[in-house]
Formats: C-alpha cells, structure tokens, sequence
C-alpha cells in the first residue's frame, strides 16, 4: 500500500506549551517534531465526559472487535501532518482510514501498535 520506505518510531517525549503541545517522535534516523494544539496534553492525562474523534474511534474499533494494526505517518504539508491507521476486519481485509496523529498518540495508550513514520516525512521536518 505505500511504496516509500518506513522508518519505526522506536519512542516519543511529549512537551506541552501554554497555546500547543509538541511532541518529539524519535527515529533512528532523527527526531520528528509534531505540533498539535494545546489540549492534547489533557487529553493524553484526562478521562472526558464528552467523546472527542479518539474516542469515536475507540468505540468502532471495540464495538466492532476490530485490531488496529499500525499507523504510519506518511504526510506533512504547511507543518500540518497527515497519518493512515490501519485496521484489521476479522482477520479478513486491511482497512487504512485518514486520522490525525496527535489522535493516534492518544489511542496508544489503550492499544499498543507501532507507529511509522515515511522517510520523506522525517526528510521534510528531522531536527
């Protein structure tokens, strides 16, 4: 599905701000920086009351009994970055779907996948 080579994010550091929250995906390769808004940080700590897009997603993917696979990190444009999560439908097809990554970031911490990122992403933005 992607032709371009994946580098893992082996582990990543989170370093909230007053008006964003940056976190520093860490390759082999090089540091990533992703910039997401402010609230993310909480989010990452916080359990809401009110479902938010990584809690929809949760929902389907339990409801259904579906695997998230991995997600890979595959776009980044006017410092806006673009991911792909995919996921398994009963062992019988692989479903990629758009998502945010700072909204992967957070269903990591209830599902454990590995996160990729492509080579011209880290290219475009390693410190």
């Amino acid at each position: 599905m992607f032709d371009e080579k994946l580098i893992p994010i082996d582990s990543y550091e989170i370093d909230p701000h007053p008006n964003y929250t940056l976190f520093k995906l860490h390759t082999k390769q090089g540091t990533v920086p992703l910039y997401t808004c402010s609230d993310v940080n909480e989010k990452l700590r916080k359990d809401f009351r009110r479902p938010v897009t990584h809690d929809i997603i949760l929902g389907v993917v339990e409801g259904f009994d579906l695997k998230i696979i991995k997600c890979i990190i595959d776009h980044v444009e006017d410092s806006i970055y673009y991911a792909k999560l995919f996921i398994d439908r009963n062992g019988q097809e692989i479903v990629a779907i758009d998502i945010r990554p700072s909204d992967v970031l957070i269903l990591m911490k209830q599902h454990k996948f590995p996160i990729y990122v492509a080579q011209k992403v880290i290219d475009l933005t390693k410190d």
